[in-house]
């Protein structure tokens, strides 16, 4: 579960957020004026993720799909 930290406090403590994140393994949601703005997380995390984004992308790219749509049925929703 990611830890949540105001944007000053983590300014304030930008050491001991790096030291977090890269001990615990866990992203620290950064707010900003009470929402969320940015997420800090470990390398490490951040290679994991793009790893698993490039594969679902590979898989969608490989999986046959019927997505294709004729441009008489694409045009025919446009005004005339």
């Amino acid at each position: 579960m990611a830890t949540v930290k105001g944007s000053e406090e983590v300014r304030t403590n930008w050491g001991a957020s790096l030291d977090q994140v890269h001990a615990q393994g866990e992203p620290v949601v950064i707010q900003r004026h009470g929402r969320p703005y940015a997420v800090l997380m470990s390398y490490d995390q951040w290679v994991a993720q793009e790893k698993m984004h490039l594969a679902m992308l590979r898989e969608r790219a490989a999986a046959p799909t019927n997505e294709f749509v004729s441009l008489d049925v694409a045009l025919s929703g446009l005004p005339q």
